[in-house]
């Protein structure tokens, strides 16, 4: 069975990962990822109600939105009802998690990423039972160090995207 996925830049998943956002606050950001990158789309069309589906009390909803965009981490047109994360995560207002310095944060991903790719093969080895069922023989063929390059290069090609978008301004004003 093939996996379908999600491809959201890196930069984001680090933020989230990094800054103090409520479980509500990441929710909203999470299904909000899921209806823009997932659909290959810059915005999406929201409604209030939406939010549902992430478990929110419809009173708390229009609450964690505002705070979101005060935030920075959103960013809203609600005349055209669209809604994104703001791809430019140093404008986020949010702090970081106060329990990791924040000069240290690249560094501990790239030292992640290192391990793992330097342990696929032995990753691929864990018992059946312990695998889910993906199609990872798009994987399989190619090596530790081929990895390497894919990701710095989906990286670059993401933030050249980034400067894209901005040159073309799709950037909605609040």
């Amino acid at each position: 069975m093939k996996v379908k996925f999600t491809r959201v830049p890196n930069s984001i998943l680090t933020a989230l990962i990094t800054r103090d956002l409520t479980k509500r606050q990441v929710k909203i950001v999470l299904l909000i990822l899921r209806l823009t990158y997932g659909c290959q789309v810059p915005w999406a069309f929201y409604e209030k109600k939406y939010f549902r589906v992430a478990g929110l009390h419809r009173g708390a909803i229009g609450h964690e939105l505002r705070q979101l965009v005060e935030l920075r981490v959103l960013d809203m047109d609600e005349e055209r009802k669209t809604i994104r994360v703001n791809p430019h995560i140093e404008a986020w207002q949010r702090s970081r998690n106060g329990n990791i310095d924040a000069d240290s944060v690249p560094d501990l991903i790239r030292e992640m990423i290192s391990k793992q790719l330097k342990n696929v093969p032995v990753l691929r080895t864990l018992p059946d039972e312990k695998l889910d069922e993906i199609d990872d023989s798009e994987f399989q063929s190619r090596s530790v160090k081929k990895l390497k390059k894919e990701i710095l290069k989906k990286d670059k090609m993401f933030l050249n995207m980034a400067k894209i978008h901005d040159e073309l301004d799709w950037r909605m004003p609040h």
